[in-house]
């Protein structure tokens, strides 16, 4: 099978990239942030997923006003930090917001 760095197709290579990188990374992980930049997709959903069933704490960031985050993701989500479009830079109030709640998550305050 052909190696792939992308995870954009919708089949089985996947599911098989999951179970062989994203699922020992997020085991290994104190925590997972999550990308709401519009309507759910496979990876989204599977990220999800696998964090409920790992019991992580979740970190949902909310960028743009585009899509809201459903309500049951917001009680199942440790944190919610909302951005708007051009806030998700590496420095600015984003990123300092994004770090709070990292912190917070993590016990590091």
């Amino acid at each position: 099978m052909e190696e792939r760095d992308d995870v954009s197709g919708d089949d089985g290579d996947f599911f098989e990239h999951a179970r062989r990188e994203m699922f020992p990374k997020m085991r290994s992980s104190a925590m997972v942030v999550s990308l709401m930049t519009g309507e759910p997709d496979a990876k989204l959903c599977l990220e999800l997923g696998a964090a409920l069933l790992f019991d992580k704490p979740i970190l949902i960031v909310s960028i743009g006003d585009r899509f809201s985050v459903p309500e049951r993701v917001l009680r199942l989500a440790t944190e919610v930090v909302h951005l708007e479009e051009g806030e998700l830079k590496t420095t600015g109030p984003g990123a300092e917001r994004i770090a709070a709640a990292v912190k917070r998550m993590t016990g590091t305050e």
